[in-house]
């Protein structure tokens, strides 16, 4: 049994415009943490089939009557059809000396070379700097990497008493963290 919709060129626009909608709203809705310190590459999305200017301020936010009275004439479809170029702000890419998780903190001697800013981590080479950001505030510090400690699934780093309290409190440990090196 095959099902056969037929669909009315309003519903197509609407179909259209709740994609585009979608397109603008989910690289905010996917956002962690306040952004601060995070880089961002822009890419153009280009949408077919009619002009949104109209219902864009020139911030790229919807103008303060672009209600349904406000939407623009229909536009020509086709091959000929107007495009206009939607630019979205998402993140760039993590590379591969990058990891996502949690850290957790641990009483960790001062060295004399380095100081008090320690960590551990698996698979991470002695002696590397390690920058370390958390997600929840924005804060960003770094350590070296003293040795590999036993992590829990998600864990990624565990850092120094002094280094997480540069980064957050003590009691909200474990903490979301990016670390780079």
């Amino acid at each position: 049994m095959v099902l056969v919709l037929r669909v009315g060129t309003i519903d197509q626009r609407r179909i259209v415009m709740a994609a585009v909608a979608t397109l603008v709203a989910l690289p905010f809705l996917l956002r962690e943490g306040t952004g601060a310190g995070r880089p961002e590459a822009v890419a153009a999305v280009t949408v077919g089939g009619g002009n949104l200017a109209g219902r864009l301020a020139p911030s790229g936010k919807p103008a303060p009557d672009a209600g349904p009275a406000a939407a623009p004439a229909p536009a020509a479809t086709g091959p000929d059809a107007p495009v206009t170029p939607i630019t979205i702000a998402t993140p760039i890419p993590e590379g591969p000396n990058t990891r996502r998780g949690s850290a957790s903190f641990t009483r960790l001697a001062s060295s004399p070379v380095v100081g008090d800013q320690l960590c551990l981590a698996p698979d991470i080479p002695r002696n590397t700097k390690v920058t370390v950001l958390n997600l929840d505030n924005g804060h960003s510090t770094f350590c070296y990497v003293v040795g590999a400690a036993p992590v829990r699934p998600g864990q990624v780093i565990v850092l120094g008493s002094s280094v997480l309290e540069q980064l957050a409190d003590v009691a909200q440990a474990p903490i979301p963290v990016r670390i780079s090196w």
